[in-house]
């Protein structure tokens, strides 16, 4: 009788799972970061801000990549829900930083 479970097969569906997660959380966060740049760009050319003006976004980009990073080895590890908890709380993080950033240019 052929067994109904197989670690092998469950271990791959997670790691698919996480990497479909991981994919469309870099392209939200990535959108908002690409959105900050792009008015930040506007910002520079409308009131003559200095180049310095990118240095926070150039961080949470950072930021991002590296809470990105540890989610993956957290899930290599086996710490699964761990991982998603971080990089989904390092992914909020960065979009409030971002949007209080901006706020406070404008």
């Amino acid at each position: 009788m052929e067994h109904l479970y197989d670690e092998e097969k469950e271990v791959k569906f997670y790691k698919s799972l996480f990497w479909i997660f991981q994919i469309s959380t870099l392209l939200i966060v990535g959108g908002f970061l690409y959105s900050g740049f792009v008015a930040i760009s506007s910002l520079i050319a409308k009131r003559g801000l200095s180049i310095m003006a990118y240095t926070p976004e150039v961080v949470l980009s950072a930021l991002y990549l590296w809470g990105a990073y540890r989610g993956v080895l957290r899930f290599e590890s086996g710490r699964r829900l761990s991982s998603v908890g971080l990089v989904l709380g390092v992914a909020s993080l960065v979009i409030v930083l971002l949007w209080v950033h901006l706020s406070k240019m404008v």
